[in-house]
Parts: C-alpha cells; structure tokens; sequence
C-alpha cells in the first residue's frame, strides 16, 4: 500500500474556490481540462492535502489521527476517499513507472456504497435523466458579455422591486378570479389539438428561451461565467438549457440561490403580464393565449422547474440552501451505505457512516435518506404517469405489449445498478465464505415474504372510467314529424301527461292533405254518377270497380297524412319536468335555404325554424333522479357487479360527494359511444380495426336522491369499488388479454 501511495499527488492545475454553504464553507474545486466541478469540505480538503507525493498511506492515516484529534478516521474511510479521488482525476501519479498495477488496485477499491468524500458535478447520462436529455450547446458568454450593460441599465432595482410588487399583486389577482379562470382554460383545452396544442407548445417554446436567458443574465450579473446554451428535449420536447455550473463559484450563497431561481421569477413576471391582459381583454384569440401563458409560466413552472424532488432550478436551491452540494447524489450514497450496512453488517459501512457525521454534515443522514425516500416515490410517480400515457397511447394501435415490454426494461435497466452497488458483498465477506450469505438470504428471505403479500394478497381495488349523466327513467321528445316551429313551451317547464309540449307546421304536408282531399271528393263524386246510371252496363260495372278501389287507397293515405299532420302536436306522454336537448351550433344556410334551429329548438329565437324529424326537442324526467352512463374496457369489465357502489369526480364538485350503485352492467360491447365523451378525447370513438380490447361496455349507476342539480350530459369518472384484487392479478389480466 505504501508503495503506490509515494506516488500519488494532488494535481497542481487544479481550480479551488472556497464558498459560503449551510453553516459551514466548502471548496470549489474544478477540473479546467474536464471543465467538471467537485465539492469538499475543509476537512476534506486538508486530508486530499496531504497526498502531496511525500507521505504512503500508512503515513497519511497516522497523521489523520492527530490532524482530526480527537476524531476518530478510520482507515477505510481513508482508503475509500483516496480511491475516489483518482477515479475523480483529482489526484495524478508522481512516476510513470513501477506501481501502475498498484494504482489500478486502489481504483479498482470496493466502493460500493461509499460514502463519497467529495460530490462531482458529473454530467450524468441521459438515461439517468429521460425527462430532460440535454443536448450539447454552444458557447454564448461573449454574446450575454455584449447584452450586460443594457441589462444594467434597464433591470436597476427600482424596476426590480416594481416587478415584485406588480407579480405579488397579479398573484392575488388570480386567486380572485380563480374560477373564471379555471372555465376559460376548460374551455380552451376543449377546442381541437389542432389549435390549443400547438398554441401551448408556441407558449412553451417562448417562455424556456426567456427562463434560460434569465438565467445566464444572473449569473453573468453576479461575476460568473454562461458555460453554454444548448437544447433540451423536456418531456420530449425541445426547449433550450443554459448551463451556468460556474455560479458554483460564488462566493456568497443568496447569489447561487438568486442564479437558480432567476428562470422562474421571469417566468412568473410574464405570467403576471399575462393575467393583467386577460383581466382587460374581451374574449379572442389574444385573450385564450394569455390564458395559456399564465398556466404555463405560474403553475408549471413552480410544479416542475420549483420541484426540488426533480434535478431542476427548485433541487438545486434547495442543495444550495441546505448546504450540500449534489444533494442527490449525497443522498444515495448515504442510503446506499445504510443498507448495505444493514443487509451485511459491514463494519467498513458503519465506520464510513460514523466518519461522514465526524465530518459533521450540514444535514443528518437521517434527512438525507428522507430525502431519498421522497425524491424516490415522487419521481416514480412521474415516470408511472408517463408510462401509463404512453401505454394508453400504444394499446389502441395494436403496440400495448411493446409498449408494456420496453417500460419493463427501462425500469428493471434503471434500478439495477443502485441494486448491483447494495447487494455486492464486502471484502470481509468474500473472504469469509462460510458467512457470505447467512444474514443476506435471511432478509432476502423477509423482503421475499413482504413483496409476496404485497403482489398477492387482495387489497381494495377502485375501477376508474369516464362516465356522462342522463336522467333516470327518463323519456326522450321526438318530434316524428318534421316542420316548422310554430310554438312551444320552455326548457325546464313542469307538464302534466297529454300537455302540449310543441307545435309544428308543415305547408306541404298540408297541400298535400288539401290534394288528396280533393282527389277523394273527385272520385266518390265520380262513384255517385257511375252508380246512378240504369241499366249498368258491364264497363260500367268494371269502372265502379276501379274506382272504388281508388277511394279506399286515396281513404287510406289521406289517414295517412292525417296522422302524420296530428304528430306535428306533440304532446307529453307522461308527467314530468321537460329537460333541455343537445345544444347544437347554427349552420351557416343561403339566403334560399330553410333557416334550421339551433342551441336547443324549444329556444324562442327558433320560432319558424325548420325542425326535422327525428330531433330530439327534449328530455322528460324527473329532478333529482339522475343515472351515471360509465364506458369500462373490456379487460376490468370483470371486475364490476350489480349493486357495488359507485363515486363520481366531476369537475367544481368534491370528488365522493355524490355516490350511486350499479344496477345494469351490458352483456355486449356498446355500439356508440357519447358524443360529449368523444369530444372531450375521455373515450376514443369506434372506428374499424379496434380489437377486443378496445371494447367499451355501458354499465348504468343509479345516483342517490340529493338536491344537487347536475348537468345533462356533463361528463366526469366515475370510480366502482369492485372486489377486493391482488397487484398480479391487476398487472397480469392486462397482458393476458393482450396475448
């Protein structure tokens, strides 16, 4: 050990920087040819110090002992720290020749689970980061140099705090008109993709190139250098990055927070802007967009870009506020140490653990896991998300197995090696063979046991669907007939069975009554004169005969038309309230066209419109009596049962406020699917080629009686409780169905 150790010296090219972090300082060190960044503590420092080309390990380690008095360092924990150092490149070899083998020993050391003394700024492979892969930039720090004394003049600190102020006020001002605008951004998302979705990516686009712009101001502002500016693929989309590692170089701490907040305060100042538009404009294109600005530059930047449990500007302030750098790599480590500490009661483990806290941390290893912990859930609930996107997206083009297979992999992919660091064995334990595996298999064998319970045993299982509401036992309207709207009562009235709900009139069903009328009359006029002729002859026999068939046709279609002309009153068949139809938009018709209705045809307005038949006038039913339409797919159909009980989530109504039970589950796949769900892309619309899978099945729940009035056709999810499923019979019907 000692011989390799004579030869190992701390690169003398190195940058350092001390810099304020937490309650303590740490040192910047960076690597010019690398152009990589690396964070020690002083006592780190001092000890990477001493490997000056002087001293052997041994020596380095002896001298630890009164350099930390009355600390305790372990050997290892010296061991370890050198061996990341020359994996690092911080540390070079003194002499070409003699102990190149001994070198690739000490960097060949076990470090599993480390706990790495310093915390490199690492460009991390983009499979490490798939909802953010950077993309190599180029350098701009000439161009922001050039821009910086406009900046000066136009951002001075009067113009800074108006901007505060002015974003506060705008705050409040949307929390005011919340709801107002919670019903414009339904009503945009509502229109076609083709509109609202490259708007929203217009947004996107615009407001990322003045995020990063506002980040390489500040940190040019405060002294440091704007690496460079490349393009991202957020979420597979392409927005720019600016990389501003150097703020990493300031010395105080308030500049490196102000460096990564910078991004979402511009954004946040536009969203302002765009509320006090909204608030003035009326309704137009201009007014949908600041509506959209205002989503995309207040609430998702701060969900996202303000996260701290994701590797954007919200994780680093808070890495800089808490005082450790690369806060999530500091948190694997120290997790990954615990557990390895607990699964093979290594001693090395808990004496790096106890170095770490001699080295007192500005944070416990305790909030350090947490920290991991919560990171960990969140981010898999964001990749679950997107994997069930991505899934639901696959399955109708026949690619769900693929689909299914490729997450699987990029799952398995991505935990095996944080798996591989954990479960390696320690040196003592390869040594000793006879205990490897003793304590191992026995939590392999607990953890075994809990995940068997987990994916076997039944838990509470919650089927969710869209659904749309129509009214119990209701009866629809038809107008049978069609014609011209004479007169009718309004939507909502209170009628009585055999009431008269409409009033049509048809011209031409008229004349053609009057015609055939007077047709009849013609032929028993022409009956009355043949039967009065004596002696009859035989052709006049035979002429009685013709046309006394002709009265009984012309007797027939004029009953006919008689009650076809008497369903142009349309009269209620039963006792009720009369419910609005489906509103319609109006279509554009010449001048020498019949005006057809429009919004609902019992409207005033639609008085002498042309109604055709079989439109719907209405629906008549009860209030308060009201029937949830849900559409299951075919693979969780199943699960669902007469009687189990149903939650609604519908929008402005807390979700579990109203509830109902299943009382018809169809035998069939529906051959229709609602058009309001269609519309608002809940349900994908039948179409040739869909397989089994993409069946839908009508399942009817009956609401409970409540004063609540709901909407016709409004459209929400509905949640079954079904029995009670294991995790892999949930994971495996999906695959089972698809194969």
């Amino acid at each position: 050990m000692s011989a390799f150790a004579n030869h190992l010296r701390v690169r003398p090219d190195l940058k350092w920087q001390r810099t304020e972090s937490g309650t303590d300082d740490i040192w910047i060190v960076r690597d010019p040819f690398a152009n990589e960044y690396f964070y020690l503590r002083p006592q780190e420092r001092r000890l990477l110090m001493l490997a000056d080309g002087t001293r052997s390990l041994s020596e380095i380690t002896q001298t630890c002992k009164t350099l930390f008095a009355p600390e305790y360092v372990s050997p290892e924990s010296v061991v370890d720290f050198f061996a990341e150092a020359l994996r690092s490149g911080l540390l070079i070899t003194s002499s070409p020749t003699g102990d190149a083998g001994e070198c690739s020993a000490l960097v060949e050391h076990d470090g599993a689970g480390d706990q790495a003394a310093m915390s490199p700024n690492l460009s991390r492979p983009w499979w490490h980061q798939p909802l953010a892969i950077r993309i190599p930039g180029v350098s701009v720090d000439r161009q922001i140099e050039r821009m910086m004394p406009l900046a000066r003049r136009i951002l001075s600190l009067a113009v800074r705090m108006i901007a505060v102020v002015f974003t506060l006020i705008m705050a409040g001002m949307a929390v005011v008109y919340f709801d107002q605008i919670a019903i414009h951004l339904d009503a945009v998302t509502r229109e076609p993709v083709a509109n609202w979705g490259i708007l929203f990516l217009v947004v996107i686009l615009v407001l990322k190139v003045c995020h990063e712009i506002a980040h390489a101001v500040t940190c040019k502002w405060f002294g440091a250098e704007c690496r460079q500016i490349g393009v991202m693929l957020l979420f597979g989309m392409p927005v720019l990055y600016c990389d501003v590692s150097d703020a990493w170089l300031l010395k105080q701490r308030w500049k490196r927070i102000m460096v990564s907040s910078a991004g979402m305060m511009a954004e946040l100042f536009i969203a302002a802007v765009a509320m006090l538009l909204w608030l003035l404009l009326a309704d137009s294109l201009l007014r949908d967009l600041c509506v959209t600005v205002m989503l995309v530059g207040s609430v998702s930047t701060v969900v996202f870009n303000g996260n701290p449990l994701l590797r954007y500007d919200g994780y680093y302030i808070l890495s800089d506020w808490v005082g450790v750098p690369n806060l999530a790599r500091q948190a694997s480590v120290s997790m990954q140490t615990w557990v390895r500490q607990w699964i093979w009661n290594d001693v090395v483990s808990e004496a790096r653990i106890e170095s770490a806290n001699r080295f007192r941390c500005s944070i416990s290893p305790i909030r350090l896991r947490i920290y991991w912990i919560a990171s960990l859930l969140y981010r898999g609930l964001v990749y679950a998300t997107l994997g069930m996107w991505v899934y639901h997206k696959a399955d109708p083009a026949g690619l769900g197995p693929l689909a299914a297979i490729l997450l699987s992999s990029a799952l398995i992919f991505g935990v095996t090696p944080w798996l591989k660091a954990v479960l390696t064995p320690p040196p003592s334990r390869r040594r000793n063979r006879s205990g490897r595996f003793r304590r191992p298999l026995v939590i392999g064998a607990i953890g075994a046991l809990v995940i068997a319970i987990l994916v076997w045993v039944p838990f509470p299982h919650r089927i969710k669907a869209p659904m749309t509401i129509r009214l119990a036992d209701s009866q629809p309207i038809v107008a049978t007939s069609a014609g011209r709207m004479v007169d009718g009562i309004p939507d909502g009235s209170f009628v009585k069975q055999g009431d008269r709900i409409a009033t049509l009139a048809n011209p031409d069903l008229m004349l053609s009554i009057a015609q055939e009328q007077t047709k009849l009359s013609a032929l028993k006029t022409e009956l009355t004169s043949l039967q009065s002729v004596r002696p009859a002859t035989r052709q006049i026999s035979d002429r009685i005969a013709v046309v006394t068939k002709s009265i009984d046709a012309s007797e027939h279609q004029l009953r006919l038309l008689a009650s076809e002309a008497s369903q142009l009153e349309i009269l209620a068949p039963a006792s009720g309230v009369l419910f609005p139809a489906t509103h319609r938009v109006q279509r554009v018709v010449s001048t020498r066209e019949l005006r057809t209705w429009d919004h609902t045809p019992l409207t005033k307005h639609n008085r002498g419109a042309w109604i055709e038949a079989g439109t719907q006038l209405g629906t008549l039913g009860t209030p308060g009596q009201y029937d949830a339409i849900v559409l299951v797919r075919q693979q969780n159909l199943a699960y669902v049962r007469e009687g189990q009980s149903v939650s609604l989530m519908l929008t402005h109504v807390s979700a579990g406020a109203i509830r109902g039970k299943v009382i018809e589950v169809a035998s069939s796949a529906t051959d229709g699917v609602p058009e309001e769900l269609v519309s608002k892309r809940m349900v994908l619309p039948l179409r040739r080629g869909n397989g089994p899978g993409d069946a839908n099945y009508q399942v009817r729940v009956r609401l409970h009686p409540s004063d609540r009035i709901l909407a016709l056709r409004s459209t929400g999810y509905a949640k079954i409780d079904v029995p009670w499923t294991s995790l892999w019979k949930r994971w495996t019907t999906p695959l089972r169905d698809a194969f």
